[in-house]
């Protein structure tokens, strides 16, 4: 799916959505990131989040559709075809025989089609939101932005934040117990990388 129409699908669904891009493949296929080293952990929940996946899952994957689409020689020209090696190996092999579709994982780009406005409805109807970042600035400028949300700060580390993922979690829902918030009230916004 293209840009607004991936923005459509995720407000209209209310699942999950897990951007996809080539540092999550190069992990997919056993390789470290200079902010995120591999894990056999880490590893095997990105080869579940793909083996998993079909239309019944809980969440949507986004994937780098102009790059899945472009062909080989073009890429080369770009000298983009090695970043993009392992996501189109993975499509390949996983999802291109299967009557499965995709969100546009540059929907939240500043180079996407899509305004800020447009981008918000996601989380324009819930009264809480987690906003799990490594930057407190950026929490900050997001609660100014929007003072009439409870907004929640969990702080990720700006690298190896998968280390911390189980006391991630267990942070998310202590506060979700302690505020008594409804799943219907909720959103959560992670900035983490591959994590």
């Amino acid at each position: 799916m293209e840009d607004s129409e991936s923005l459509n699908e995720l407000l209209k669904s209310r699942k999950s959505l897990i951007r996809w891009g080539d540092g999550e493949s190069k992990i997919f296929f056993g390789g470290d990131l200079y902010f995120q080293p591999n894990s056999i952990s880490l590893f095997l929940s990105l080869r579940k989040i793909v083996k998993k996946y079909n239309k019944d899952s809980a969440y949507y994957i986004a994937m780098p559709n102009a790059f899945l689409r472009t062909d080989k020689d073009s890429l080369k020209n770009q000298n983009k075809y090695y970043l993009w090696l392992y996501s189109r190996y993975i499509f390949s092999k996983y999802f291109s025989n299967k009557k499965m579709f995709f969100l546009s994982s540059f929907m939240f780009r500043e180079e996407s089609n899509l305004k800020n406005d447009v981008i918000e409805q996601l989380w324009e109807m819930e009264t809480h939101i987690f906003f799990l970042h490594n930057n407190y600035k950026y929490y900050i400028d997001f609660c100014k932005k929007y003072p009439s949300k409870k907004v929640l700060f969990v702080e990720v580390s700006s690298a190896n934040s998968y280390k911390q993922f189980n006391n991630t979690i267990k942070t998310i829902k202590i506060n979700i117990l302690n505020n008594m918030i409804s799943k219907n009230n909720l959103c959560v916004l992670v900035s983490a990388g591959p994590a």
